[in-house]
């Protein structure tokens, strides 16, 4: 497929609303978002070329003017988005100082590991678009380290909740595993 062409459908598929959330997304509300505006337009397609006398010609203008009104506010509010995108700082811990945490993790420095880890993983003050699930995951080691089994297992369940933790839900599921081993240990040692 040529350039061209390819930029042509991305340009398309921009213009179709809810169909970029619902597909690279996988979000539902995209998803059935693209399947009215699909069914709207099938149905201007087939009254206007196919089956005239099926709407009027009130009908057609008023979904002709819904298709292009829809596909104009796509394309605005994506232009918006990406603009807004653009001047947001970027999510996530920075490379380097996840690796500077995986360093003082391994060399059993684990309060500092925390403080490098803990304004992209404290699922208390962000919201979950800002977590970033591997610095999480890491702090809640830490947390089973240090026996903060209660902090490690309320953040391993925040992280649980989240859409995008599918990838990660057999880590999670292991590390939520050995926090709750760790904790009983505790309680049968204490006794």
């Amino acid at each position: 497929m040529s350039r061209a062409m390819s930029m042509g459908l991305r340009f398309a598929a921009g213009c179709w609303p809810g169909w970029i959330d619902g597909w690279e997304r996988g979000s539902l509300r995209g998803v059935l978002l693209a399947w009215v505006f699909s069914g709207v337009l099938c149905t201007a397609w087939i009254g206007t070329f196919w089956w005239p006398a099926l709407l009027g010609t009130w009908e057609l203008r008023f979904l002709w003017g819904t298709i292009l009104c829809s596909a104009l506010a796509t394309v605005s509010y994506r232009a918006v988005r990406s603009v807004m995108a653009g001047n947001a700082k970027p999510r996530g811990c920075p490379t380097n100082e996840f690796a500077q945490a995986q360093i003082h993790y391994l060399q059993e420095n684990y309060f500092e590991a925390e403080k490098i880890l803990a304004p992209f993983a404290k699922h208390q003050t962000l919201s979950d678009e800002d977590i970033d699930l591997e610095a999480a995951l890491l702090l809640a080691t830490i947390y089973r380290r240090t026996d903060r089994c209660e902090l490690a297992i309320e953040l391993l369940d925040r992280l649980l909740l989240l859409e995008r933790s599918v990838k990660w839900e057999a880590e999670l599921n292991q590390e939520r595993d050995l926090v709750i081993e760790r904790k009983v240990r505790n309680r049968s040692e204490s006794s």
